[in-house]
C-alpha cells in the first residue's frame, strides 16, 4: 500500500508543475499583447488622422501572409505583405502579390545556396517613409538551426572557425589567422603588408609551419605557435634575426632546425609538452637567452655547447631523460631558477657550486646519492627540493646558506642531518620518509652518543687553518700541502675551517616549527662543546648509569 503521504506529496508536485506552465503561457500572451499595443500606439502617432485604418493594418499585417494568393486584394483592404497609408488623399493601390512572389523565390535561391537555414516566416513590421507616403511593410526574417555567425547573425558560421563567424565577416577580419577561412600563406602576406611585430598562430590546428614565415624577418618580435599539431619547423625560421620570444609549447616537435641557432636576439624560449630528443649542437649561441622552458620531453643529454648561454636565468628541464650535465653547464653563471626534478640524474657537476645567483632549485624524482662539496657556496639559495632521491649524507657546510627558508628532504636515505641546520632560518622543512634515529637509546646502540676526537691537533694542522682563513697564495707550497688547504671543512659554531683535527657528536634539535631530527655537529675546538645546552643534557643522560627504564630526550 502506497502511504496517503507520499500521493498528497505527488499531487502537491503535479499541481507546482501545471502552475508553472500556465504562469509561462500567460506571460507570452501578455507579451504578445504589449507588442501588439506598442505597435498599435507607433502608428497612432505617425498618423493622428487615420487612426481607424492604422488599426486595420495593424491587424494585417499581424496576421502571417499566404504565399499561396496571387490575386492583387481590393483597395480598401490592404495587403498583409505591404500596407500603405495615404499622406495625402490620393495613393495607387499596392502590389504585394508580386512582392511576395519575389521575397519567396529569393528565399528559395538562398536556400539552395546554403545560406539560409530553417527559415520561418514571421511577421516583422518595417517603416519607410517617403515623400508623400509613410510603407509598413512585412518582411519575414531567417531563423538559423545551427549555430549562427557572432557577427551578422544571418548566416550560419564554420564550425572550424576560431571566431565563430561565416566566411565573408571571418575574412574582413585584418587580424584574422582562421584555418577555416584562410590559408597559412595568406595569413603570413597580409601580416608583412601590415608589418606585424607580434604574430599568433596558436589553436590554429596547424601541421606544418610555411617556409614563407621567413618573409617577417623585417619586423617580427614575438611568433606564437603553440597548441598546433607541428612535428618540424622549416629552416627559413632562422631568418627571423629580430625574433625576442618563440612559443613552441604543446606540439609533437621532434627536433629544432639548426638555423634556430641564428636568432642572435632571442630572450625567451618556450618547446614544453614536445616530444624533443636533443636540441642543435650549437645551442649554446644563443647568447642572449633568458628564458627557456623544455618541460616534458624525451631529451637525454644537452649539447656541450650549453654553457654558453650566459644570460640564461630561468632554465626547466623537468621531466626529461636527462642522466648527466654537461661539463660547461656550471658556465651559466647567472642562472636563477632550475628546474631537473624528474629525470634519472645520478650525479651534479663537481663545480656546481659556480652557479652563485641560483636562489630556487628543484632536483627531486632524480637518482642522486650525494651532492658534490661546491654545493654549500650557493649562499644565495633560498628553496631547496631533494625529496625521492637515494641520498645517503648532505654535505657538512650547509651552515654557510644563510638564505635557505625552504628545505624538503623527504623520502631519501639519510640517517643524520648536518649540523649547520641549527644556524639557519629555515620555515619549510620536510624530512619524512627518511631512516633518522628517533631516540637517545638509538643513538647509544650506534656509538654516537658521545663526543668523538678526531686526529691531532698539531703544527701544520694550525697553519693551515691560518692559510685557509686569511685566503693566502698556495703557489709556493709543496703539493700536498695545497691538496690540503685545498678541501677545507666548516665549524658549524665559528664558521672556520679545519681539516683534520675536530670533534664529533649527535644532538637533537627543532628544525623549522615542530620537525625534531638529529644533528651531527663538528666542531674545530673542544671548547665549543659549552655552547651547547642540549648537549650538556644529552651528557647527564648518558652519565645516569643506575636507570631502569630510561626514557628518550625530549
Amino acid at each position: 500500500m502506497v502511504p496517503a503521504s507520499a500521493i498528497l506529496a505527488l499531487a502537491g508536485l503535479v499541481a507546482v508543475l501545471l502552475a508553472g506552465l500556465l504562469a509561462r503561457r500567460w506571460r507570452q500572451r501578455a507579451a504578445e499583447g504589449q507588442e501588439t499595443q506598442c505597435t498599435a500606439k507607433l502608428l497612432h502617432e505617425a498618423l493622428p488622422h487615420q487612426t481607424a485604418a492604422a488599426t486595420a493594418t495593424l491587424a494585417a499585417t499581424t496576421a502571417a501572409p499566404d504565399p499561396s494568393s496571387t490575386a492583387a486584394p481590393a483597395a480598401a483592404a490592404p495587403s498583409p505583405a505591404t500596407a500603405v497609408v495615404a499622406a495625402a488623399p490620393a495613393s495607387p493601390p499596392a502590389e504585394p502579390a508580386e512582392g511576395s512572389l519575389r521575397r519567396r523565390s529569393s528565399q528559395q535561391q538562398q536556400r539552395r545556396s546554403g545560406a539560409l537555414l530553417n527559415v520561418n516566416s514571421e511577421p516583422v513590421v518595417q517603416v519607410e517613409e517617403t515623400d508623400r507616403f509613410i510603407i509598413y511593410r512585412t518582411t519575414t526574417l531567417p531563423v538559423i538551426a545551427g549555430k549562427a555567425c557572432s557577427r551578422c547573425g544571418v548566416v550560419a558560421a564554420k564550425r572550424n572557425c576560431s571566431y565563430q563567424l561565416c566566411k565573408t565577416c571571418c575574412r574582413r577580419r585584418s587580424d584574422n589567422t582562421c584555418p577555416a577561412h584562410t590559408t597559412i600563406k595568406e595569413t603570413i602576406t597580409r601580416a608583412v603588408a601590415r608589418e606585424e611585430i607580434l604574430f599568433d598562430l596558436s589553436y590554429s590546428r596547424l601541421t606544418r609551419c610555411s617556409p614563407e614565415i621567413g618573409s617577417l624577418r623585417a619586423t617580427l618580435v614575438s611568433l606564437n605557435l603553440s597548441n598546433n599539431q607541428l612535428e618540424s619547423l622549416p629552416d627559413e625560421i632562422g631568418l627571423l634575426t629580430l625574433l625576442q620570444e618563440l612559443f613552441l609549447q604543446y606540439n609533437h616537435l621532434r627536433y629544432l632546425p639548426e638555423s634556430i641557432c641564428q636568432l642572435q636576439e632571442l630572450f625567451e624560449l618556450d618547446i614544453k609538452y614536445n616530444v624533443l630528443e636533443r636540441l642543435p649542437r650549437d645551442f649554446g649561441l644563443l647568447s642572449k637567452l633568458n628564458i627557456l622552458d623544455l618541460t616534458n620531453n624525451h631529451i637525454r643529454e644537452l649539447p656541450a655547447s650549453f654553457g654558453g648561454l650566459k644570460s640564461l636565468t630561468n632554465l626547466s628541464v623537468f621531466a626529461n631523460r636527462l642522466e648527466s650535465l654537461p661539463q660547461s653547464f656550471s658556465n651559466c653563471t647567472n642562472m636563477e631558477i632550475l628546474y631537473l626534478g624528474f629525470n634519472p640524474l645520478r650525479k651534479l657537476p663537481e663545480d656546481f657550486g659556480r652557479l652563485e645567483r641560483l636562489r630556487e632549485m628543484d632536483v627531486s624524482a632524480c637518482r642522486l646519492q650525494t651532492l658534490p662539496k661546491s654545493f654549500c657556496q650557493l649562499r644565495s639559495l633560498s628553496k631547496v627540493c631533494l625529496a625521492d632521491n637515494g641520498l645517503l649524507s648532505l654535505p657538512d657546510g650547509f651552515c654557510q646558506l644563510k638564505e635557505l627558508h625552504d628545505l624538503y628532504l623527504e623520502r631519501n636515505q639519510l640517517t643524520l642531518l648536518p649540523g649547520g641546520l641549527a644556524q639557519l632560518k629555515i620555515y619549510n622543512f620536510n624530512a619524512h620518509y627518511n631512516p633518522l634515529y628517533r631516540s637517545l637509546d638509538e643513538l647509544q646502540a650506534n656509538n654516537l652518543y658521545r663526543p668523538v676526537i678526531c686526529g691531532k691537533l698539531t703544527l701544520k694542522e694550525l697553519c693551515a687553518r691560518e692559510i685557509a682563513k686569511r685566503h693566502l697564495p698556495t703557489e709556493q707550497l709543496p703539493h700536498a700541502g695545497r691538496a690540503c688547504v685545498a678541501s677545507p671543512q666548516i665549524c658549524t659554531v665559528c664558521l672556520g675551517p679545519f681539516f683534520r683535527f675536530h670533534v664529533e657528536f649527535v644532538v637533537f634539535e627543532t628544525i623549522g616549527v615542530y620537525n625534531r631530527v638529529p644533528l651531527a655537529h663538528k666542531l674545530c675546538s673542544v671548547a665549543h662543546l659549552k655552547t651547547f645546552p642540549e648537549y650538556v643534557k644529552q651528557a647527564r643522560y648518558f652519565a645516569e648509569d643506575e636507570r631502569e627504564s630510561p626514557e628518550p630526550f625530549a
